[in-house]
């Protein structure tokens, strides 16, 4: 990946550079992976999307993510094994669970595995969007150009 895709300048900000995170999105659904991703782009975030969990694992473990956003998948809750992975690997990565209906179960399950955050789909994009800046707030460097 170049440097320069991950800088992003705003005009009232002469000298300033903002870099922005590269976020993980991983989903089975397609038409949510395409949501959740373009919501999370929408704040100027780099996005990885994954329409599996094995290629997600592939991912975490060659790259470098400032944000994981995971899908629940079934009542069988199939998404832990990212989260495991995420714990094997010893990686401190935010992770937001997002759930197709409210399981307690899957929701203490996801905190034990260190998910920040646990929603039920579908989920506002305000409210993604507000927990997606709390969770990886913009860098601003300022230099002179």
């Amino acid at each position: 990946m170049l440097l320069w895709k991950r800088f992003r300048r705003e005009p009232s900000q002469q000298g300033a550079v903002q870099l922005t995170g590269t976020v993980l999105v991983i989903d089975t659904d397609p038409l949510d992976l395409d949501t959740y991703s373009d919501i999370i782009r929408s704040l100027g975030h780099e996005v990885v999307p994954c329409a599996s969990y094995q290629e997600a694992i592939r991912r975490l473990t060659t790259e470098k993510f400032e944000l994981v956003v995971l899908d629940q998948g079934g009542e069988h809750f199939e998404g832990r094994v990212v989260l495991e992975q995420l714990c094997a690997l010893g990686t401190s990565v935010p992770t937001i669970v997002l759930g197709r209906r409210k399981n307690m179960r899957c929701y203490l399950e996801a905190l034990d595995l260190g998910a920040d955050d646990y929603f039920e789909k579908p989920v506002p994009p305000s409210e993604l969007k507000r927990v997606v800046s709390a969770l990886v707030p913009p860098r601003v460097f300022t230099c002179a150009f």
